[in-house]
């Protein structure tokens, strides 16, 4: 009887521990995935609404000068900026505020959780962890180059971008049970 009892509380035992193993990074490839699908799909919505907007032109403002050297009108690229932060948002907020995903890594199994690995906020992944970066990439030649650390941050061993370090998040691969 005490055999039959031990052989229990063993497998009890370790099914607390399975419980408790760390959760496995997202490949590199799968978050490369999830942005172009994201991407993809952002960029079919927002064209189109910018340009039939009037908010975005393709013919040189002066045909004269190299198309590198146009004036740049940044009250312009900002509201560009803003519309498209809606759009993104419009696109992703079911998925953000229900499992901590976009809709590309709700396609790749993967999602968004704190670094100790438990839920996240939506507002912690909009207002901590995408907003800022977002913000960050307008400014001019400074936010390129940031926007480039943030993502070659990925080649670390952690997996993580700047993004990721500012939320102190981490992108996990799911188990197929656990999406919505």
């Amino acid at each position: 009887m005490n055999s039959l009892t031990n052989d229990y509380e063993d497998e009890l035992d370790q099914d607390s521990v399975d419980d408790q193993t760390e959760p496995e990074l997202a490949s590199r490839w799968a978050r490369l995935g999830a942005v172009i699908i994201d991407t993809v799909l952002l960029s079919i919505v927002l064209l189109p609404i910018l340009y039939f907007a009037g908010l975005i032109n393709f013919t040189p403002v002066d045909p004269n000068v190299s198309p590198w050297n146009q004036p740049v009108d940044h009250l312009q690229n900002f509201i560009n900026a803003l519309v498209g932060l809606m759009c993104y948002l419009a696109i992703n907020a079911y998925f953000i505020f229900t499992s901590q995903q976009t809709v590309g890594k709700y396609v790749l199994d993967i999602q968004v959780v704190a670094d100790s690995g438990e839920p996240t906020t939506g507002n912690h992944y909009v207002f901590v962890r995408y907003v800022p970066m977002y913000f960050i990439s307008l400014i001019p030649i400074i936010g390129g180059i940031i926007g480039l650390i943030n993502v070659l941050f990925i080649f670390r061993s952690s997996r993580k971008c700047l993004h990721d370090d500012i939320a102190k998040t981490i992108v996990i691969k799911l188990k197929p049970s656990t999406t919505p």
